[in-house]
């Protein structure tokens, strides 16, 4: 694949890097186009930062979020293949101190093997605690670790529907690698993988990048992102910077099937490993794997491997073909907006490749011919109304299941969609081509799996649904009512906490969800996916986050604005997620006056 051959299709993604630069105010973007052979075409746009310090290039290190995860798996791969460790070893063999609270009992813990852990499905929540509230700056990778020990296990280990991202579970990785290789894990990583690979630019750990001076600082809207107060300590699941240029060379070595110099870096079957989607069902062709994601129903069924990072300011993808030898890489420095933005210029970018190298672009595979559904039949409307609520979704968007005309619908990126039925669980739909209900023994629903057209598998748990018997509404739940804030980087979010129903409810700007608690045991409560919500005297813990009491005063806030700017309270997205939840709990007046402190 040469050059030549991409002058149309390079000046074509100039143009829209330009463009969406501009009207994303992304501070500066980095690309680089990618063959068997190496770099076809690298470039860097705009700058490092809002003060245009240095103009970005193909070296500037990006955070490169959950990209590093691919490189976390790698690493233990290259332990396997050493013969230090088997992938489906248990977690406890190295780590026998791991423990967790649990509601699923005591044996949980032995279950959780490294593959697991690898592939999101050890039962762990997404993050646990990093840092006291009162407290400036993140834990260390060996307190943060020691806090896993305190969370509670989201769902059961190892289950067919136990799938879970988790960065916690990829952060325990390393920390295992650590005592099975007796060195540090980025020490391990750049012995193993950046000097092999050449990548000679790429580093583990905020503190070793705050001297660069080629590197790009991330973005939150118009704030910095300040990464030295936020010193990460995912060095598994996140804390790496790299470059287009360093990161072409990780993407060579899957275009050429693991050889390095004529030399094997990674055997095949360790690949496969990769390329596998793990714990398959019938049906599926894209899902979350082994550090990548694995997509088979792009250009005429091809395996893709594609996946993005975020956070820290920065987002950032990649995606390449091993069959056809071709790859992207996209980096930048701003995190607000900016997911759709990356996923239209890498499907661009990409769908030129193909075609450079196919001479078209294949039609994408699809499930719909091979489905085999029972017929289509009549429920009655008890049946169909014990279905209707709220679905709570594991990664993508939550679902309401409303019952109008004697037809089940839910809406769908903006349209109402009718579901058929074709038996008391399974059910079908124009945008939506398998959708199942799983019940308890006692005929309520639990949980909902959709599967797309294009082989894409969704979970999601039962939150609530008007057929619920009312709850107990404890006299004692009402000292929990009361408006929560989390400082989050550069910005607050925030959440409150009402009684629904005789059920607590908890309302957050975080994701923007309304989920039902469900108690436990005293002060302890636990949402329909599994995170648990504990209340103490004066804050509230959510799995991963305390958040404060703050008995928030619009007058205040409005003075704090004027005294002081640099308060995190008064970062117009912190506004915003204000304003969010002052109209969600009906105080609509107050939340008037803090919008016009955004506009001003």
């Amino acid at each position: 694949m040469q050059k030549e051959n991409l002058s149309t299709l390079i000046n074509e993604i100039k143009d829209n890097i330009a463009s969406n630069m501009k009207e994303y105010n992304i501070p500066g973007m980095s690309v680089a186009l990618v063959s068997k052979d190496g770099i076809v075409w690298t470039e860097g746009f705009g700058f490092i930062d809002r003060n245009k310090t240095r103009e970005v290039d193909s070296d500037t290190l990006f955070w490169i979020g959950s990209l590093a995860k691919a490189y976390t798996a790698t690493a233990f791969l290259l332990a396997v293949q050493d013969g230090l460790v088997n992938i489906d070893d248990p977690l406890v063999k190295y780590y026998p101190e791991f423990n967790w609270n649990t509601r699923f009992g005591d044996k949980e813990r032995e279950k959780i093997t490294l593959r697991h852990l690898l592939t999101h499905r050890s039962g762990l929540q997404h993050f646990t605690q990093t840092k006291e509230p009162e407290e400036e700056g993140l834990f260390s990778f060996e307190k943060y670790i020691s806090k896993i020990n305190e969370s509670w296990q989201k769902y059961p280990v190892g289950e067919r529907h136990s799938y879970s991202y988790s960065n916690a579970g990829y952060d325990l990785v390393p920390f295992v690698l650590q005592r099975i290789t007796g060195m540090k894990f980025s020490d391990y990583v750049k012995k193993k993988i950046y000097e092999p690979l050449g990548m000679s630019r790429s580093i583990i750990g905020t503190a070793n990048v705050l001297g660069n001076a080629n590197w790009a600082k991330g973005h939150e809207n118009e704030s910095e992102f300040d990464s030295a107060k936020f010193i990460s300590p995912f060095i598994g699941a996140a804390g790496h910077y790299s470059s287009v240029n360093d990161m072409s060379k990780f993407v060579k070595m899957h275009l050429n099937n693991g050889i390095v110099n004529g030399k094997v870096f990674l055997k095949q079957e360790l690949l496969e490993e990769v390329y596998t989607i793990p714990f398959a069902e019938e049906y599926e062709l894209s899902t979350i794997g082994m550090g990548l994601g694995v997509v088979k129903n792009k250009y005429d069924g091809r395996l893709m491997l594609s996946f993005f990072g975020d956070g820290d300011g920065c987002f950032c993808g990649h995606r390449f073909i091993p069959e056809l030898g071709i790859g992207l890489l996209l980096e930048c420095n701003q995190i607000v907006d900016t997911m759709p933005v990356i996923a239209e210029i890498a499907e661009k970018i990409m769908s030129g490749l193909v075609k450079e190298r196919l001479g078209e672009v294949p039609e994408d595979v699809t499930i719909n011919d091979k489905i085999q559904l029972p017929p289509q039949t009549k429920l009655d409307t008890e049946n169909l109304e014990r279905l209707q609520g709220t679905y709570i979704s594991r990664m993508m968007m939550d679902i309401n299941i409303e019952l109008k005309d004697q037809n089940l619908m839910f809406n769908y990126r903006g349209k109402e969609i009718s579901l058929e039925s074709h038996s008391e669980c399974i059910f079908s739909s124009k945008v939506l081509p398998i959708i199942k209900f799983f019940k308890d023994d006692d005929g309520r629903p639990i949980k909902l799996k959709t599967i797309d057209s294009t082989g894409k598998i969704e979970i999601l748990d039962y939150d609530s649904g008007p057929l619920d018997e009312k709850g107990p509404n404890k006299e004692e739940w009402k000292k929990f009512s009361n408006l929560y804030r989390l400082d989050f980087s550069s910005f607050c979010f925030y959440s409150y906490t009402i009684i629904k129903n005789g059920y607590l409810h908890l309302l957050t700007t975080m994701g923007s969800k309304d989920f039902r608690l469900n108690e436990f045991r005293d002060n302890v409560f636990f949402t329909a996916d599994g995170q648990d919500v504990v209340f103490e005297e004066d804050r509230m813990s959510m799995s991963s986050s305390i958040w404060v009491k703050d008995d928030v005063d619009v007058e205040k806030i409005i003075r704090l604005t004027e005294e002081s700017p640099s308060d995190t309270r008064t970062n117009k997205q912190s506004l915003r997620e204000l304003e969010e939840i002052l109209r969600w709990i009906g105080k609509e007046s107050e939340a008037d006056r803090i919008c016009e402190l955004i506009v001003d």
